[in-house]
């Protein structure tokens, strides 16, 4: 235990232990509140692009799917009736 100088004494330390925690409670407080200011605007923001993104990747999605669907059928009406079709032999140059 550190020894007491003359003339000092425990309420001169206390009272600086209020003063401190009086002075600097204030800023502490202010980081401990932009901080939790910052998470929920960035749980708002992250959340918002991911609606964003799921909501582009379900258009693309359900185009892609009528495409499909579309061309199935287009070939689906040609079934019943299928003929040949005549393709012309490629000609390939011989190398020099």
């Amino acid at each position: 235990m550190a020894r007491r100088e003359k003339g000092q004494s425990l309420g001169a330390v206390g009272l600086a232990a209020v003063a401190c925690a009086a002075c600097c409670a204030g800023p502490i407080v202010a980081w401990v509140g932009a901080l939790g200011l910052g998470a929920a605007l960035g749980y708002v923001v992250f959340g918002a692009a991911a609606l964003v993104v799921a909501a582009v990747l379900g258009v693309v999605l359900l185009r892609r799917h009528r495409h499909q669907r579309q061309s199935q059928r287009a070939c689906a009406d040609t079934a019943g009736g299928s003929t040949a079709v005549v393709v012309a032999a490629p000609r390939v140059k011989a190398p020099r």
